[in-house]
């Protein structure tokens, strides 16, 4: 897969089609599957919102999930051990929203996208911990930086 022996990760050959893009031309939900290629990844991941347990969609809401009315949300992943969704991140046309483990939740815009780096095994997003995995978290770099050179700040 995609860079594997410098990475010693797989990560999606996906990437490699939106090296040029531009924001016009960009279907945002498809490129955020894609970088983060949930098929290959062990979390749970909703992206049919008719299908996902309701306890499990509101207690996201209540824990971490915050959108406005008029976003539109992508997928909800679910990182708790006992699949209670109270734990996990989100994404929608907007934003990224979190809730990592013992930690305060967080988000950010897409447009506000200041700084992401990554710290140890976790990435630092505006000031603000993430942490998934050792492979999210690097896709999960690499998203936000391509959201970065393609949205209008």
């Amino acid at each position: 897969a995609f860079c594997y022996p410098l990475h010693k990760m797989k990560l999606p050959e996906a990437m490699l089609k939106y090296e040029n893009v531009e924001e016009h031309a960009l279907d945002l939900g498809q490129l955020i599957l894609d970088f983060l290629d949930f098929k290959n990844e062990k979390d749970k991941v909703y992206t049919d919102f008719l299908k996902m347990p309701g306890r499990k969609l509101k207690n996201a809401k209540s824990s971490f999930l915050f959108p406005a009315i008029d976003e539109k949300l992508f997928f909800v992943c679910d990182q708790t051990v006992f699949g209670s969704c109270k734990e996990g991140f989100a994404m929608t046309d907007k934003a990224l929203y979190w809730k990592p483990h013992f930690n305060d939740s967080g988000k950010v815009f897409y447009h506000d996208l200041k700084s992401i780096r990554r710290e140890g095994e976790w990435i630092v997003i505006n000031d603000q911990f993430f942490n998934v995995n050792r492979t999210m978290n690097y896709k999960i770099i690499r998203l936000l930086k391509k959201l970065q050179s393609v949205i209008k700040q």
